[in-house]
């Protein structure tokens, strides 16, 4: 959650999710002011539809930053020298989520995204 006012901008996590999930989270919504989606982002305390379904343009953008700052891609490139990932690998999928203090999912998603895990 993201709230601007004249003071400048607070940006919340939800204290009763995870460590992954409020990471996330906040590069999430690090990820909507540093994009300029000021005008997009709504003062909700919680996760709205349109942001559920992923299908809105900047929630998108906003995972993406979110996923870039957390996994970077140079620094996954260099831990996976060795060549594409096997997605049946789920030891080396889950060494890379605690290695980046991500969790499974994101790391599996975010592998996927830059082509180095066969789907």
């Amino acid at each position: 959650m993201q709230r601007q006012d004249d003071d400048g901008v607070l940006i919340a996590v939800n204290s009763t999710h995870g460590p992954h999930r409020q990471r996330f989270t906040l590069g999430h919504e690090l990820g909507h002011w540093l994009l300029g989606h000021q005008d997009a982002v709504d003062n909700e305390l919680y996760r709205n539809e349109l942001a559920s379904r992923g299908e809105s343009t900047v929630e998108i953008e906003a995972n993406a930053f979110a996923a870039a700052l957390l996994m970077p891609e140079d620094w996954l490139r260099e831990d996976l020298a060795a060549g594409v990932l096997d997605p049946m690998d789920e030891e080396q999928i889950d060494s890379l989520a605690r290695r980046y203090n991500v969790s499974p999912q994101a790391m599996t998603f975010r592998l996927i995204n830059l082509n180095l895990m066969r789907t």
